[in-house]
């Protein structure tokens, strides 16, 4: 098993104004050849029970020069292709705290679900699967290419990863 060392703060935009902490709806995902993200998600709404993870890179890359967007412009860096991404299912039904959470401390993998290579951009990988009303799910995506870079900011309004609810009933 690949070893995992380095980790990123789970917030690193937050800032303190004159009426408390914000901590804005952005969010980082950086892979690299030794360095995964883990994702949760939480299915919230009854009759919404079946589920889709959703992927998707866009056409816009730039080269790796480590910047990242400013607030309000998610930057997308992706220096070479092709890649080869893993997904897997971890066997945590609780929410983990970023934190604390290390290599050593990671659930254990449940089931791998998908190895694909990024050749083009764009593109996108869909994972569905059935979710009870407040279940709790998590993922790990990891490069598996040497050398691998990938890195960006997403937001609410712009999700690279994102978890879909349709309707069951």
């Amino acid at each position: 098993m690949r070893s995992h060392k380095w980790f990123f703060d789970v917030d690193q935009r937050i800032y303190r104004t004159s009426i408390g902490t914000v901590s804005p709806e952005y969010h980082r995902i950086r892979l690299t050849s030794t360095a995964s993200t883990i994702l949760q998600f939480r299915a919230i709404d009854y009759g919404m029970e079946a589920c889709e993870l959703r992927i998707s890179l866009p056409a816009h890359h730039t080269a790796q020069d480590g910047s990242v967007g400013a607030v309000g412009e998610p930057s997308f860096t992706i220096p070479e292709l092709p890649i080869e991404l893993h997904l897997s299912q971890l066997d945590a039904s609780f929410l983990l705290d970023g934190e604390t959470i290390t290599h050593r401390t990671q659930p254990r993998t449940l089931r791998n679900i998908a190895g694909f290579t990024v050749t083009d951009l764009p593109t996108s990988f869909s994972y569905n699967f059935t979710c009870g009303t407040e279940e709790v799910f998590t993922f790990r995506l990891e490069c598996r290419s040497p050398g691998c870079y990938v890195d960006w900011w997403q937001d609410s309004g712009n999700p690279g990863i994102s978890l879909i609810q349709h309707p069951s009933i």
